[in-house]
């Protein structure tokens, strides 16, 4: 059996887009019969949460722990990997996350199995100064690339990674996890939610500045004087809740914005079913950190959601304009705000997009088909 090692720098059943990535490669990769261990640390879980996930899944996982002292956990895992990699004899490694290819440019010279390192985009938008440096050189030592958009391509040539061993294989979504419910619940849902009739914006995804939560509240109060009873809805990690929660007093739409934290995916499935448009406004920063894709919009399409992405990053290749959803300018809460208006208020053209979402990425891009690029590419790589 062929064996694989797949590091992450995050992993379920935590949060996160690289760690669902690593998740599903390893899921998908395990029913093609690759033999699959995954090396890589489980945050923002509890130990018993993290041990019944671990035991369910049909692939090994090496837990990596985290020391308060960056350098010190940098050594452990360098150590953790090294053991990992010798003990096990994959015929190719998959690093994933910006620190673990950082790792894989000092672990290279030392193996001879192929080494592949993925790019989801926030590592390059740093285009100078030292961590550019260090990710140009880690990316540029590896034996192949893989991109998840093109968006995240061109990042990685505006950094220097110049390369004719960089293939582009966008994110999918898990259909076994996200799909309508019956209409008959969606309006218990929506009043489980708080939501009751009124209409419902949502955003997945850890609230932070470039995720673009603040650009929807900030469009609420013209969105408020066309449907004065929307909702918006925030579920991932309430990083930001504090600094948003003051935005949306100054605006006086308080009452209108809801801070829902972690859901189970139980719950997850209802938020995205209950949702009248599903919104990544989503934005580059001027420290780099950029969205290299965008897997909640197609989490929200499989379950019938047309979504609202913005122009010049990773999320305007999850969303087909005018098929699937709109796409608006960045930091634009005007435009933004009209979008949002456009589909309220024609509700038999927000459901003709979000139905062709939906059955876009059934024939294109749920994770197994994703993950089928992934094995054919491993299959060229690897001697016959």
């Amino acid at each position: 059996m062929r064996k694989i090692l797949i590091v992450s720098s995050e992993f379920p059943p935590g949060p996160g887009g690289i760690g669902t990535h690593a998740y599903q490669l390893s899921r998908h990769l395990a029913r093609l019969n690759w033999q699959v261990l995954v090396v890589a640390p489980q945050d923002y879980v509890s130990p018993q949460e993290r041990e019944a996930f671990n035991s369910s899944q049909p692939f090994a996982i090496h837990s990596l722990s985290r020391s308060g002292w960056r350098m010190l956990t940098a050594g452990y895992r360098l150590g953790e990997i090294w053991k990992c990699i010798r003990l096990y004899s994959p015929q190719a490694v998959i690093f994933s996350g910006e620190k673990m290819v950082w790792l894989a440019g000092v672990l290279k010279p030392f193996f001879r199995m192929a080494f592949l390192a993925v790019g989801h985009g926030t590592e390059f938008g740093k285009i100078t100064g030292w961590q550019a440096r260090i990710t140009r050189w880690a990316f540029h030592r590896m034996d192949h690339l893989i991109a998840v958009s093109q968006y995240t391509r061109a990042k990685m040539e505006t950094l220097g990674i110049l390369s004719d061993r960089i293939t582009v294989i966008p994110n999918g979504a898990d259909e076994e996890r996200f799909f309508p419910l019956p209409e008959k619940r969606l309006s218990s849902l929506r009043a489980k939610f708080n939501g009751n009739q009124s209409p419902i914006l949502l955003t997945v995804g850890n609230v932070t500045d470039r995720k673009g939560q603040e650009v929807v509240i900030r469009a609420l109060p013209k969105i408020l004087s066309r449907f004065s009873d929307a909702q918006y809805w925030m579920v991932g990690l309430p990083t930001l809740r504090d600094k948003l929660e003051q935005v949306a007093s100054e605006l006086k739409v308080q009452d209108h914005v809801h801070f829902l934290g972690r859901l189970g995916n139980s719950e997850l499935v209802e938020a995205y079913n209950a949702c009248d448009i599903f919104i990544m406004a989503s934005r580059e920063m001027p420290d780099g950190d950029v969205e290299g894709f965008g897997i909640a919009i197609l989490e929200a399409a499989l379950c019938g959601k047309p979504s609202i992405g913005t122009l010049g990053t990773g999320t305007s290749e999850a969303i087909f304009h005018g098929y699937t959803g709109l796409l608006v300018p960045q930091n634009d809460p005007t435009a933004l705000a009209s979008a949002v208006i456009s589909l309220l208020e024609n509700k038999e053209y927000s459901r003709q997009l979000g139905q062709n979402a939906y059955h876009y990425v059934m024939a294109h891009a749920t994770w197994e088909k994703r993950v089928l690029e992934y094995h054919h590419l491993l299959l060229q790589l690897l001697p016959q």
